[in-house]
């Protein structure tokens, strides 16, 4: 998802929480926002494509990644753990939490086809999402960026 890694990078330091919206018309709005730990226990995020279906609010896609920062906080890599699709009723979780170990820390399940998969996945979209131009117009949106990460 490098087109993200770059979005993100140039809004960076993302506070917890953060909520970026992208419109880009005629294309489904792109919502990235700071969700909290991933099941490896490092910042994660979701990445979603949001349409309205009567009232409600339906991801085509979304997926979540825990988020790899270099020293200066700069977004390195993300890794993908979970995919939904709310038309296609497709939901899957290709990396789940099972807990902590003695030493408290982080431990889990790797389901390593489905990781494939959204490994897979992610880098077509990542290919649509530039070629669709989001790049550009989260460029737009940077003079008042302030706002946009609440």
């Amino acid at each position: 998802m490098k087109t993200v890694i770059e979005m993100l990078n140039k809004a960076t330091p993302l506070p917890k929480g953060f909520h970026i919206r992208v419109e880009n018309a005629p294309y489904m709005p792109l919502v990235i926002e700071g969700i909290g730990p991933g099941p490896r226990g490092h910042r994660a995020i979701s990445v979603a494509h949001y349409y309205s279906q009567n009232g409600d609010a339906m991801r085509d896609p979304e997926m979540c990644f825990e988020v790899e920062t270099d020293q200066e906080g700069q977004i390195v890599e993300l890794y993908p753990y979970y995919f939904l699709n709310d038309g296609l009723h497709v939901e899957e979780t290709a990396v789940e939490s099972t807990g902590k170990d003695l030493e408290d820390n982080p431990t889990f399940i790797t389901h390593t086809a489905k990781l494939k998969a959204q490994v897979e996945f992610a880098v077509e979209w990542d290919k649509n999402l530039n070629a669709q131009g989001f790049r550009e117009a989260f460029a737009k949106l940077l003079p008042e960026a302030s706002p946009l990460l609440s």
